[in-house]
């Protein structure tokens, strides 16, 4: 956690590693918000532990799976409104199956990365659709977990967490976690993934703006009301609240 006004960090002492002098109180505060870069596979067993280091969005080793995915589901694109690329997550799990298989019969759960954060900071296994839409096993006019993709994956529902919109409340902090970081036991609001995140921060009207970023990658993105055809997935979709597709 960073303060407002200085590059404190804070650790998991409750101690910034950085101009500790500098540190606000972080009494006051009521909730967090959690983002964090996209499509990253953490994979955990049924201890919760992880099992190896995760695969993050730009690890393109599984170009060869995306072609075998979008072979098994030929109505991929319409699902998930995005072409299969090595940096979503869904491949990266068909490549742990195939190439690493005593590590995917351990895999009980399948986290994104501040998902992952959110489950050591509240104990709640939850996701937001704008996150989830990344890892192309999400139905982004349902806004549901698509049964089909997760199957392509030799995988299913049970292995994903719960699905929330990124405005919703997800956990409260673990008392630990709290009393280490010298908070109140915070709310914690779902928030999303980077790119939706950065649309709705640049305050958006409908029916269109256009967010451009250019960190960790350069990037244009309009926002639409609704789920919206993309039969050739030349643009990649995610899914945000208030029923809006972010492209």
């Amino acid at each position: 956690m960073v303060g407002a006004r200085s590059r404190t960090v804070v650790a998991g002492d409750g101690h910034g590693d950085e101009n500790p002098g500098a540190q606000h109180s972080l009494r006051d505060v009521k909730a967090l918000g959690i983002a964090g870069q996209m499509h990253g596979a953490t994979l955990l067993d049924k201890s919760l532990q992880v099992l190896r280091p995760a695969i993050l969005w730009n690890d393109g080793r599984c170009a060869e799976e995306c072609q075998l995915l979008e072979d098994k589901v030929s109505a991929s694109r319409q699902i998930t409104g995005n072409l299969m690329m090595p940096g979503f997550t869904a491949p990266k799990l068909l490549w742990v199956q195939r190439h690493e298989a005593a590590v995917f019969s351990q895999v009980d759960k399948v986290l994104l990365p501040k998902d992952y954060l959110r489950l050591r900071m509240t104990g709640e296994l939850a996701s937001d659709m704008s996150d989830a839409a990344g890892t192309m096993w999400l139905d982004v006019a349902r806004r549901d977990w698509s049964d089909e993709m997760l199957a392509a994956c030799d995988l299913s529902r049970d292995a994903m967490p719960a699905l929330f919109e990124g405005s919703d409340v997800t956990g409260q902090l673990r008392p630990e976690v709290a009393q280490a970081w010298n908070m109140p036991p915070a709310l914690v609001v779902g928030g999303g993934a980077t790119t939706p995140r950065a649309r709705s921060g640049s305050a958006w009207p409908m029916p269109v703006r256009r967010c451009c970023r250019w960190a960790p990658q350069a990037s244009t993105s309009p926002s639409v009301k609704g789920s919206l055809a993309n039969p050739k997935a030349r643009c990649t979709a995610s899914a945000m609240p208030c029923r809006a597709a972010g492209i």
